[in-house]
């Protein structure tokens, strides 16, 4: 009887014992580590948060500024169609290295003043706050439209005019009794230089067409008044545009038919 209480006695401290195993307490050492795996992981996971928020807000800037100048490009091509040298609303075409002015054949509602034939487009890049403005055109309108913002944190804007002289900074189809053969404007983002441009420098803006050769040559033989290419970073963006009424880019650069010099 005596054994048996015994084995009683040992099976019942082995219950008690595992039982004070399950019911004890996290000692302060393992709280500690807890606690510090905790605020790592955390901090990990912020971290990651974070990063995937200011990349999508990138994304998103990114992509807001390359549909605006997109926008620019294709007002500034549909503006080129029916450009004119002189009219009774001055040149045709107008501009320096930095702005340009369009007028061109149309039809456009004008405030105030019912139906206005001519049509155009004006724009110019503002440094100081770093962007470009814009405003459509109707020549004759009692309220003349204002300037709009166009594009946004742009660090630099060029543009130049091909004659026959090559690339010039300014031009003025009144004054010069012509149309340039054509209009290139090159935007500079304010974070280009982080960038990774497209292969060739540029965001595939470039005209695709067999003037390309042309272009080229009237780059390498531009004149006193044309700008010589940056040794800098390429643009971001860079569109060549033909004027539809202005001179062959050949004839412009003094180029034959079979691509040598005049």
């Amino acid at each position: 009887m005596s054994i048996t209480r015994t084995m009683n006695m040992t099976s019942a401290a082995r219950l008690w014992s595992r039982r004070r195993a399950l019911l004890r307490g996290f000692t302060l050492i393992e709280v500690l580590v807890a606690i510090t795996l905790l605020l790592a992981l955390s901090g990990a996971l912020s971290a990651m948060l974070f990063g995937l928020m200011e990349r999508r807000d990138r994304v998103a800037i990114e992509a807001s500024r390359q549909g605006a100048v997109d926008i620019l490009f294709s007002e500034i091509d549909a503006a080129l169609v029916g450009a004119f040298v002189d009219g009774p609303h001055g040149a045709g075409i107008r501009g320096d290295g930095t702005s340009l002015r369009i007028l061109s054949r149309g039809v456009r509602v004008a405030p105030g003043n019912g139906l206005s034939d001519v049509i155009g487009l004006e724009f110019r890049f503002e440094e100081s706050q770093r962007g470009i403005i814009a405003r459509r055109l109707a020549p004759g309108a009692s309220v003349p439209s204002a300037m709009e913002p166009a594009a946004s944190e742009i660090a630099r804007v060029r543009v130049r005019y091909l004659d026959e002289r090559g690339w010039k900074s300014s031009f003025d189809s009144s004054a010069m009794g012509r149309l340039p053969a054509a209009i290139e404007v090159s935007i500079w983002f304010v974070d280009g230089a982080e960038e990774e441009p497209a292969p060739g420098g540029l965001l595939a803006d470039e005209p695709d067409s067999s003037s390309d050769a042309a272009m080229d040559r009237a780059d390498a033989s531009a004149g006193a008044d044309g700008d010589e290419e940056d040794a800098g970073l390429p643009p971001s963006r860079r569109r060549v545009m033909v004027v539809p009424d202005g001179p062959s880019i050949g004839q412009s650069i003094g180029v034959s038919e079979s691509g040598g010099a005049l």
